[in-house]
C-alpha cells in the first residue's frame, strides 16, 4: 500500500496506493481520503515528531516547526509526497491519458512541442515536469509556456527552468513511469 523510496541522503519519496488505503477508510470523500493519506504518508516518513500539514497563502504545503521541505501530489489511485531535508521540493504524479493531446497548446513552447509531437508519454512527462517546477517556485502567476521550460532526456532526468522577472533558476528533475502513471520530482538546483 505504501512504498518508500530513498532518492538520496536528503530526499525521500512516499507513494501511497489510494485504492488500497480506501479499504480501511470506506466512508471518506475523495478529498478527505487524500488528506488522510497525506497524513499517513508523512507519519510513516517522519515518525512521531510529525504533527500537521500547513499551507502558505499560495497553497504550498509546509511543516510547522520542522526543517524539511515537502511537496504533495495525487492523481486518481496514487498519492505522492516528496521530502527534502535541505532544499525546496516539488513533485507531480499524473495518470497517462490521451486527453493531454487536447491541452498541449496550453503548456508547451514551440521547441517542446516539436520534440514531443503527439507522444502521450512525452507530453505527460513535460506536463508533470512543469507542474513540479510550478510547485518548486511556490507562488502563483507562472505561465507554463513563457515562464517554465524543460529539456527531456531519456536517462530519467529532465532539466527544468523557471524564468520570471529576476527569478531565473534551473533544476535537475527525476522522472519515473510506473504502469499507467508518470511521476516527476525535484532533485537539486543546477
Amino acid at each position: 500500500m505504501l512504498t518508500i523510496k530513498h532518492i538520496n541522503t536528503q530526499i525521500v519519496l512516499g507513494l501511497l496506493d489510494l485504492k488500497l488505503f480506501r479499504i480501511n477508510q470506506p466512508n471518506l470523500s475523495k478529498r478527505e481520503l487524500e488528506k488522510a493519506g497525506s497524513l499517513c504518508v508523512l507519519q510513516a516518513l517522519l515518525g512521531e515528531a510529525f504533527t500537521a500539514i500547513h499551507y502558505t497563502d499560495s497553497g504550498k504545503p509546509y511543516l510547522a516547526n520542522r526543517p524539511e521541505f515537502i511537496s504533495i501530489s495525487h492523481s486518481h489511485d496514487y498519492l505522492a509526497i516528496l521530502i527534502n531535508t535541505k532544499h525546496n521540493a516539488g513533485i507531480d504524479i499524473e495518470l497517462v491519458r490521451d486527453k493531454v493531446k487536447q491541452i498541449k497548446h496550453k503548456f508547451l513552447n514551440a521547441t517542446e512541442a516539436t520534440y514531443a509531437l503527439d507522444d502521450v508519454n512525452t507530453l505527460i512527462r513535460f506536463w508533470s515536469a512543469k507542474e513540479c517546477l510550478y510547485k518548486l517556485h511556490g507562488l502563483k502567476g507562472l505561465d507554463f509556456i513563457t515562464n517554465l521550460s524543460v529539456q527531456d532526456f531519456e536517462d530519467n532526468k529532465i532539466i527544468g527552468k523557471i524564468t520570471k522577472h529576476d527569478y531565473n533558476k534551473t533544476f535537475m528533475l527525476g522522472w519515473e513511469k510506473m504502469g499507467n502513471y508518470m511521476m516527476v520530482y525535484s532533485l537539486h538546483e543546477i
